[in-house]
């Protein structure tokens, strides 16, 4: 659907919340964007895109089709996020860290995984950071979760 523009139009227009999850609207101009049922001021329709929302109409997937075999396939699953504009490599990771449990999610770009890496001696650069980590397959989102915490940071305790 979001590739239609004067549905998506109408939908905004009316805000109608039966398209939220079909596509969402951006207005690239003010960095803004939501669902089209968001109760504000419509933009001007040359100001809108359209991008494709979570649900089975919006082609947007976290999860196999219902049919497909069980579990998701961790590349289709990444590949969805991807293609959103601002969502760049290390949140489509994390996404697939946290939303979706895969242990063997990592975020070599972070700069919390990147300091405590050097921290501890191992190399900080993403690129050698990712070569040391393929030992840790198919656990890289525990080393992750290690690596968070594994330095004096204040946010790793809890107040007193």
């Amino acid at each position: 659907m979001h590739t239609d523009t004067e549905r998506c139009v109408r939908a905004v227009r009316s805000r109608d919340a039966r398209s939220d999850d079909r596509f969402f609207t951006a207005v690239p101009t003010t960095r803004i964007h939501g669902r089209p049922s968001r109760p504000v001021v419509p933009p001007k329709a040359p100001d809108m895109a359209f991008h494709p929302g979570a649900g089975p109409e919006g082609g947007l997937t976290f999860f196999p089709t219902p049919g497909a075999p069980a579990g998701p396939d961790r590349d289709e699953a990444r590949a969805g996020p991807g293609t959103l504009p601002g969502l760049g490599p290390r949140a489509v990771e994390a996404t697939a860290m946290r939303a979706l449990g895969d242990p063997d999610a990592f975020l070599p770009t972070g700069l919390g995984i990147r300091g405590a890496a050097r921290r501890l001696g191992l190399p900080p650069t993403p690129a050698a950071l990712t070569a040391r980590a393929g030992g840790w397959r198919p656990w890289r989102a525990c080393a992750a979760q290690y690596l968070w915490t594994a330095h004096g940071h204040p946010v790793n305790h809890l107040p007193a």
